[in-house]
């Protein structure tokens, strides 16, 4: 123990009096092993002293670094489930300008008339280019093709064409 006043062993590990040193939060010692603490493994913390095993991150939450303490909530963006270690970005076409998702069905689709181009966004890409439309849930600004016909029906038959240049706005 060498007369450490301070109840820490080399400043960094907590002791008790006779040298003991516990198992420090975001670390277990296996058996109850306590002189050799090992950070949990991404994906899962220990919020206490003296784990013997590391607790799995709850879904809507991630564990990220060896060693982690609290777990985060999972970032706008992304999802995470259980036992996350690397945030799962929301598919093109979605976003989700919300922390805390669990599963990729709560991420957002695209809003109609504009685009979600691209994993992990927290808000729409833009709106969607002249000369196209965007459903629900559109990955691209030129999801769809609007009708560039010079000419349409004017019945089921087809037996009148209008111009478009006719046709009110």
């Amino acid at each position: 123990y060498g007369g450490n006043v301070t109840g820490y062993l080399n400043d960094t590990l907590p002791c008790e009096p006779n040298g003991t040193v516990h198992c420090t939060p975001g670390h277990y010692c296996p058996a109850g092993v306590v002189w050799a603490p090992l950070p949990c493994e991404p994906g899962t913390y220990a919020p206490d002293f003296g784990q013997h095993v590391c607790t799995i991150c709850p879904e809507g939450f991630t564990c990220t670094m060896p060693g982690t303490i609290v777990p985060e909530a999972c970032p706008s963006g992304f999802w995470c489930g259980v036992g996350n270690a690397v945030p799962v970005p929301c598919p093109a076409g979605t976003f989700s300008n919300v922390e805390g998702l669990s599963n990729q069905t709560q991420c957002s689709a695209c809003t109609p008339g504009m685009y979600c181009g691209m994993p992990g966004l927290t808000a729409p890409s833009g709106l969607c280019s002249d000369g196209y439309y965007c459903t629900l849930g559109a990955a691209d600004a030129i999801a769809s093709t609007c009708d560039v016909r010079e000419q349409v029906c004017d019945t089921p038959s087809c037996s009148v064409l209008i111009p478009r240049a006719g046709l009110p706005a």
